[in-house]
Parts: C-alpha cells; structure tokens; sequence
C-alpha cells in the first residue's frame, strides 16, 4: 500500500463527510454529484484492497493480517451499504448525514490499514 495513496483517499473521505453533514444541515437529501463522489470513493477503495491483496498473496504480512482483512473489509463493504438507500428517490436529509457519518467511519479504517501495514 502506498502511504500517499492512502491519505488522499482518507482526506477525500474527509471532504465527503464534511459535503454530506453539510447536505443534511441544510436539510437537503444526497445530491447527483454527491453520490457520484461517493461511487467515485468507493472506486479508489476496491483499487486499493485488490493491490493490497495482490501484495499480500505476493508475499507481503502485514503486522497482524487478520485485524488488516477485517479493515479491510469494513473499507469496501461499508459505503455501499450507506449508498443504497442515499440513492433511493425518497432519500432524506438523514441520509446524507448517514453517508457522511459512514464517509468518517471508512476514512478513519483506511488510516488504520496504513498503520498495520
């Protein structure tokens, strides 16, 4: 895993926490281009978990493999779970707080990967 990579895509989780919490503030519901940056996130994670995985298979262990597949896991298997209802026509403000809330949660995941690597 590259370190720079990493925190870009930590700080690009922090800016979407930030847009989503701002969303609900205002009382508005996701937005197009708010769920498209949201997809666009979680695109840069599958990336970053196939070239972990890669790396991992080629030979690479981490200092505790089990707790980094389990990051791993929460890293890719969270947004899309607080995306599926953001994107449902009836979504409220509620729902982007939810994806900005679950935006800090992944972020703060994929800082911890960086550590146990």
């Amino acid at each position: 895993m590259n370190a720079a990579i990493s925190l870009s895509i930590a700080l690009f989780l922090a800016a979407l926490a930030v847009w989503g919490l701002l969303l609900a503030a205002a009382g508005r519901p996701p937005s197009r281009g708010y769920l498209i940056a949201v997809v666009v996130a979680e695109i840069e994670l599958v990336l970053q978990a196939a070239v972990a995985g890669v790396l991992i298979v080629a030979g690479h262990d981490p200092d505790s493999l089990g707790e980094f597949l389990g990051y791993l896991v929460v890293t890719v298997a969270l947004l899309p779970v607080a995306l599926n209802r953001a994107r449902h026509p009836q979504a409220t403000r509620f729902d982007a707080a939810v994806v900005g809330v679950t935006a800090v949660a992944v972020g703060v995941a994929t800082l911890r990967l960086l550590s146990l690597w």
